[in-house]
Order: C-alpha cells, then structure tokens, then sequence
C-alpha cells in the first residue's frame, strides 16, 4: 500500500511534499517523504528525502547494512537526478 499526501502550503515557504509507505508483506516496516520547498528567508530551493524503516522479516534483519546502504545510495542518486533534471530546463 502506498499512501500519499498532498500538496500543502507553509507560511513564507511554498512546498511540495509526498509520502509512501511500505505495504503488509514488505521486508521493511516504514515510510519514506520527498520534500521539495522553496524558502524566502535565503531564496534557496530545498530538496529533502526523508526515510524511516526497521526490519519487518528476519532476512531483512540479516542484511541491515545492505538496506542502508542502498538506502544511502538511494538518497544521493536522487538528488543527482533532481540537479541533473534542474540542469536541463535551465530553471
């Protein structure tokens, strides 16, 4: 099951936010939130992943190191390809 939030707006930020989380029957019990916001305060537009999971079977236990690993992994490749994607539209 993956379960989405909407859009919201914060005071003096606009940001766009949504989450999923790990269904019944997945290694991991958790959820992960891609935020994106822009801040008025320093005119900077933010790019944030945010992951919170624990094993949810035994083999997932086993390879924890691997899971966050790829996990890292996971986070600095989207960044790359959110910079890489900014790149092309010249924004």
């Amino acid at each position: 099951n993956i379960h989405f939030w909407p859009l919201r707006r914060v005071p003096r930020q606009s940001e766009y936010c949504f989450a999923q989380g790990c269904g019944v029957g997945h290694l991991l019990a958790g959820e992960e939130r891609f935020r994106v916001f822009w801040s008025d305060d320093d005119d900077m537009v933010w790019y944030e992943i945010l992951s919170v999971s624990k094993p949810a079977h035994f083999l997932a236990r086993l390879a924890r190191p691997i899971v966050e690993n790829r996990q890292k992994k996971f986070q600095v490749e989207s960044a790359a390809s959110l910079t890489r994607a900014l790149a092309k539209h010249d924004v």
